[in-house]
């Protein structure tokens, strides 16, 4: 699909709703454990789990349908990055491991009221809220490129915590002006965005003594937008669309 604002694409993700009358249930369970051998980044074997158990409902009677979903997702997962870098006669060698630990909840509710045949109106809310921690060890050697000894290195460890909040409200409205089609289609869509990351550095380096770091992070943003989409198919494989789109943004980063 492309967005009424400019020629660039986006991707129109369009989520089935549930046709069938009465109360529908659904729950789902997922978890997983694996192992692996980190001694590339001086651990041992670690082990990283997940667990992730869903719950969706769906009611429909009358004019009526009402829809919601929860879903838990508890895991530790983990980032290994090695680097090799030449630079001038120095061979660095650096070595990170970030393992992470976090659980995040995602929920989505909405009700569609069928005023006629010919007029829907719709509202859903959604969003997520995930909390974490993570620790990032960090060794850098810096060799000679001639014999590869070591002549100076340091260590690091960066201790997070990170909080991720979004909150999202959709107010829609359809009417369809005849059977052929020919549509409109009005949405209103606020969403806030929040980022907290604080992290503690302390790097110790191979002489000396060690240095500490406090940073603090926090990153809100807010959208609002509201579109109006007009369809109408011409016969013959054509079909003319038009729409119009406001939208505002507020970013702030301290």
């Amino acid at each position: 699909a492309h967005d009424a604002a400019g020629s660039a694409g986006i991707i129109n993700i369009i989520q089935k709703k549930n046709a069938n009358l009465g109360t529908n249930a659904a729950l789902s369970l997922s978890a997983g454990d694996g192992v692996y051998d980190q001694r590339e980044v001086g651990r041992g074997t670690e082990h990283y789990f997940r667990l992730d158990p869903t719950a969706s409902l769906n009611h429909r009677q009358g004019r009526w349908n009402v829809f919601g979903s929860y879903g838990l997702s508890r895991r530790n997962p983990f980032d290994v990055t090695l680097l090799d870098r030449y630079v001038g006669g120095t061979h660095y060698v650096q070595r990170n491991y970030a393992p992470e630990q976090y659980t995040m909840h995602t929920y989505r509710a909405g009700a569609d009221y069928y005023l006629s045949k010919k007029n829907t109106l719709g509202v859903l809310v959604q969003g997520f809220d995930r909390a974490g921690d993570g620790t990032i060890f960090n060794t850098t050697e810096l060799r000679r490129m001639s014999d590869e000894v070591t002549y100076d290195a340091f260590t690091s460890l960066n201790r997070q915590r990170t909080t991720r909040r979004n909150q999202a409200l959709n107010l829609n409205w359809k009417h369809a002006f005849d059977s052929l089609g020919t549509d409109l289609n009005v949405d209103l869509d606020l969403a806030r965005y929040d980022l907290r990351n604080g992290s503690v550095i302390t790097t110790t380096p191979r002489v000396g003594v060690p240095v500490t770091n406090d940073q603090l992070v926090v990153n809100p943003v807010a959208f609002g937008t509201f579109k109006a989409d007009y369809a109408r198919p011409l016969g013959a494989g054509r079909k003319l669309e038009t729409g119009l789109k406001l939208s505002t943004a507020t970013i702030d980063s301290d």
